[in-house]
């Protein structure tokens, strides 16, 4: 009995320094870990984008969140921002709230208000890039997938046979649009490419248009003297996107009557 006994105390030691030795390494881990953050310090500074946002009620501008974090070396001054698109292009983005160049201070975050079209790339992968102007230091990207707005213009109909006063649009917006738009405005380019803004339009502008749901407008514009020509008719709405589509005025149609017959006298 005294041996099993004994055996029983050596286990427990045995235990009881296997749990010291474990906690001793633990805790010279973590010291070890921890000097190693205050040893390790950047030489180069550093930003990054938290996030980029596209309000689908604004195709004219976005927003940037950039953060330089806590460790970096030093300020970072914000130079540029620009967009790259699906097709490789660079677009420098000129118009920026607060103005460049900006600075933020380490641990310190910033939004930026960027004005920049990008009604003609909704539903696109696009990829953002901030340069900073610090020799020793790098930008940051972003890729970001703006919402889809599908506004369209399904027809144009100059119906000579009704009058030669009026033509038709026929506008809509597409089941998969992340919003509704207001249509403001009706605008015809002819060959010689001068712009008409059409005034009365019914039904009357502004229009609100829900995704899912189409209109047809009736536009006044004499075209008596504009047969067979070349038009583009363009709608414009406040949420800044736009839809266009070209079509030819129909033909000039000449009746020609010919002279009565006059009836023999009896």
């Amino acid at each position: 009995m005294r041996a099993i006994r004994d055996l029983r105390a050596v286990s427990r030691l045995a235990l009881l320094v296997v749990f010291l030795i474990a906690m001793v390494l633990g805790a010279l881990m973590s010291y070890m870990f921890v000097i190693a953050l205050y040893i390790w310090v950047p030489t180069k500074t550093s930003v990054t984008i938290v996030n980029a946002a596209f309000s689908p009620q604004n195709a004219r501008l976005f927003n940037v969140s950039i953060l330089n974090p806590s460790y970096s070396p030093s300020s970072a001054t914000i130079k540029q921002i620009a967009v790259v698109t699906r097709d490789n292009v660079f677009h420098g983005v000129s118009n920026v709230i607060p103005l460049l160049p900006h600075e933020i201070k380490p641990s310190e975050s910033r939004n930026f208000t960027c004005s920049w079209d990008w009604s003609d790339y909704t539903n696109e992968d696009l990829r953002i890039i901030v340069f900073i102007a610090e020799e020793r230091g790098s930008g940051a990207t972003f890729q970001v997938k703006t919402p889809f707005v599908g506004l369209t213009i399904t027809e144009v109909r100059f119906n000579a046979t009704i009058n030669t006063l009026h033509f038709n649009v026929t506008v809509q917006n597409s089941e998969a649009s992340a919003t509704y738009v207001n249509v403001t405005s009706v605008t015809m380019i002819n060959e010689t490419f001068q712009e008409k803004v059409i005034e009365g339009v019914t039904p009357p502008l502004p229009y609100a248009l829900n995704p899912n749901s189409s209109v047809t407008f009736k536009c006044p514009w004499n075209w008596t003297d504009y047969r067979s020509k070349n038009v583009a008719i363009l709608v414009h709405t406040s949420q800044g996107y736009k839809a266009y589509f070209t079509t030819v005025t129909p033909h000039l149609s000449l009746i020609h009557i010919s002279e009565p017959t006059r009836q023999a006298e009896i």
